[in-house]
């Protein structure tokens, strides 16, 4: 019965592995995006925006800025869309959705049915 268990679970050795170049832009991404801060469970968490990353890409030495056009990687948006996604593959980034907080009715306030 166990075996069946442990069959369904991934090893760490199977995960595929960063390479030099991957490291270096997921690096640059996360310390020249514009992040905002929020409060999350009782920590602070700072987040992105998708267009922001992708634009922090294109404005790069990896992007238009590159020295000639065959060292640039990203020559369009689309090109800097798909390797974040690769880069969100490897769990460097991961996708959440803003929720907002729902106001808190007092007793006067409830909403009424329309009878």
């Amino acid at each position: 019965m166990s075996a069946k268990r442990r069959t369904g679970k991934k090893d760490a050795t199977d995960e595929a592995t960063l390479s030099k170049e991957q490291d270096t832009i997921a690096r640059y991404v996360r310390f020249n995006c514009p992040t905002s801060t929020t409060m999350f469970q009782g920590n602070e968490v700072h987040y992105f925006s998708g267009s922001k990353a992708v634009d922090t890409l294109m404005d790069s030495c990896y992007g238009t800025k590159a020295k000639n056009e065959a060292s640039m990687l990203f020559p369009n948006r689309l090109a800097a869309v798909n390797y974040m996604r690769a880069l969100m593959t490897h769990q460097l980034f991961f996708p959440c959705a803003e929720i907002s907080a729902k106001e808190e009715r007092g007793e006067g306030q409830k909403r009424q049915r329309g009878r």
